[in-house]
Parts: structure tokens; C-alpha cells; sequence
């Protein structure tokens, strides 16, 4: 299942776990696509998972190709927006939207903030 806003499609199922970056934060690659400008390739974030709120940040982008593409301001603010919507609704590691890698790493963050 996607998730859309604005125009711009953020391909949830398909993300990748790419790896931890710290107990609370671990990295991701996902499919956006951005109906408007016509950007599509793979976006490469940060996400990072506590108990009171998630945030999530954009950390590169690539085209379909392989290519990192350096973003103007509005591509870029397009999609920002879409990830700040994930963050703020905690959709990363939704059972019934990410793979089981990446819930089961959300899951594992969050426990260990119990106690």
C-alpha cells in the first residue's frame, strides 16, 4: 500500500531496512514518486523511533538509474512534507504497511524504552 500527499506516492511496503544507525535510529531506502514534477526514484532517510514521537529525515535520493540527484528546494520541501506526515501519524513500522523487518525494528526501539 502507498501512502500519497500533495501528489507524491511513498511506496511503504517496498522500503528497505538498510541498517541501524544508533539504538534509537536506524536508516531506510523507500520508493517516492512525485506525480507533479515527475521525480521518481528511491529516497534514502533516517528514521529515528521513541516512544512520544517519531522523526524521520531525509538523507539522499536517487533515480531509478542509480544516480544520486541533488534536489532543488521545492522538490525537495514536496518531499519532506510526505515523510513529516509519517512521523507525525508514527506509520513507520506499521504492521499492516512495512515489511516485517522494519516493524519488527520499530518494535525493538520501543522496547527498549519500557522500564
Amino acid at each position: 500500500m502507498s501512502l500519497i500527499k500533495e501528489k507524491v506516492r511513498l511506496d511503504c511496503e517496498s522500503c528497505r531496512y538498510c541498517g541501524d544507525c544508533d539504538t534509537d535510529s536506524f536508516q531506510l531506502e523507500v520508493p517516492i514518486e512525485d506525480e507533479l514534477t515527475g521525480l521518481k526514484g528511491i529516497a534514502w532517510i533516517v528514521c529515528e523511533v521513541s516512544g512520544p514521537k517519531h522523526r524521520i529525515s531525509l538523507v539522499h535520493f536517487r533515480d531509478l538509474s542509480g544516480q544520486d540527484l541533488i534536489l532543488d528546494e521545492g522538490q525537495r520541501q514536496r518531499l519532506e512534507n510526505i515523510l513529516s506526515l509519517v512521523a507525525e501519524k508514527k506509520i513507520c513500522g506499521n504492521e499492516n504497511l512495512c515489511p516485517r523487518d522494519v516493524v519488527e525494528r520499530v518494535q525493538s526501539s520501543l522496547h527498549s524504552k519500557v522500564g
